[in-house]
């Protein structure tokens, strides 16, 4: 799959490179649908990724709200880079970058929660002893 995938970038590639001259507004499309194309050959992967995740999940006594949060923070990250590396290839390289710290406010967010439930469970574990 992975050759398949390799190929399919090569070309992209090569298309946008040549395009890129003449009509660079399509250049930029092609480099979008080729991404867009990649990771939607992939989704199905995540699929059994996921299920696996959530089958130790339960054998470990994990709450799914916690692997919720890690999902989402998963998902941002890969749109964010996805997005930003848009950007980078129009030269808008402020914008990726501002695309980029986004995304870590938003993980921070979604993760803070989880830390503080951490520290409150160390502190327990501490003042028991």
């Amino acid at each position: 799959m992975i050759f398949k995938l390799s190929a399919l970038a090569l070309i992209a590639a090569t298309l946008a490179v040549i395009v890129r001259g003449t009509r660079p507004e399509i250049s930029l499309q092609i480099g979008i649908a080729a991404g867009l194309l990649i990771l939607l050959a992939v989704v199905e992967q995540l699929t059994g990724i996921v299920t696996e995740i959530l089958s130790a999940a339960e054998r470990y006594g994990l709450q799914r709200q916690y692997l919720g949060a890690v999902f989402k923070v998963i998902g941002i990250a890969y749109v964010a880079q996805f997005a930003a590396q848009a950007c980078r290839d129009c030269g808008e390289g402020g914008i990726a970058a501002k695309v980029e710290l986004s995304a870590r406010i938003i993980m921070l967010a979604i993760t803070l929660p989880i830390v503080l439930s951490l520290l409150d469970t160390v502190s327990a574990l501490l003042e028991a002893q």
